[in-house]
């Protein structure tokens, strides 16, 4: 997968934050592991070309995430309301790199997000190579977008 491939997704994840949560993004960074976080939502790719989609947490940034976006105390969020939060934005920000993407060859069709807590983070996330990640940061926090294709 090449960087240029990345730019979909980290627009997506820049609309889902504007449009949601008012939130603008600050830096972006290409660098770190996904599997370093210990709470993710994902999606897999499919269609003519293959993939997942993971944005990775801490569970802290997580919360204030979907804090903001529900109109909710951090006391008031369990792992329910995490979970169904982060899946949410999941499917935003793959919502959008598939418009951006659907008429390329990389274009794909979505599935249903899953979200992954603590250890069971690492298990699976690199069966399809090494991903392209970018962090966004904000003013609330930042998180981990990584997207794996499988070019085979």
């Amino acid at each position: 997968m090449t960087i240029d491939l990345m730019e979909p997704f980290t627009e997506g994840a820049r609309e889902m934050l504007s449009i949601m949560l008012g939130l603008e993004c600050g830096h972006h960074s290409i660098t770190g592991d996904p599997q370093a976080q210990v709470l993710a939502g994902y999606m897999d790719l499919v269609g003519a070309v293959k993939g997942r989609l993971v944005l990775s947490f801490t569970r802290d940034d997580a919360t204030r995430f979907v804090g903001e976006m529900l109109a909710m105390e951090s006391e008031e969020i369990d792992d329910e309301i995490l979970g169904d939060g982060v899946g949410e934005m999941v499917n935003i920000v793959a919502g959008v790199a598939k418009a951006r993407l659907s008429a390329t060859p990389h274009a794909f069709d979505l599935t249903v997000p899953g979200v992954v807590f603590g250890e069971s983070l690492v298990a699976g996330l690199t069966e399809v190579g090494a991903p392209v990640s970018e962090n966004v940061k904000t003013d609330i926090g930042e998180f981990m977008v990584s997207v794996w294709f499988d070019d085979g």
